[in-house]
């Protein structure tokens, strides 16, 4: 789903000038919002350090390790 270019249209049907859409646009950023739905409550972790598999070596670039952001069971 194009979300920004929904939200792009929506706004330019609105009257606001191409320019200023095209400006704000470039500040949009992807979010993720996790919830329980059905009354489940969501499985997993933010931050600190993830299970990994037992032997499994921390993942890097080749350079440094990757920080670890959260998981999702």
């Amino acid at each position: 789903m194009d979300h920004q270019g929904r939200f792009r249209d929506a706004v330019l049907a609105s009257g606001i000038p191409d320019d200023e859409v095209s400006r704000f646009i470039e500040h949009l950023r992807l979010s993720i919002r996790l919830s329980g739905g059905s009354g489940g409550v969501p499985v997993g972790q933010f931050g600190g350090l993830p299970r990994l598999p037992v032997g499994m070596d921390w993942p890097s670039d080749g350079v440094s390790p990757l920080p670890f952001i959260f998981s999702v069971d």
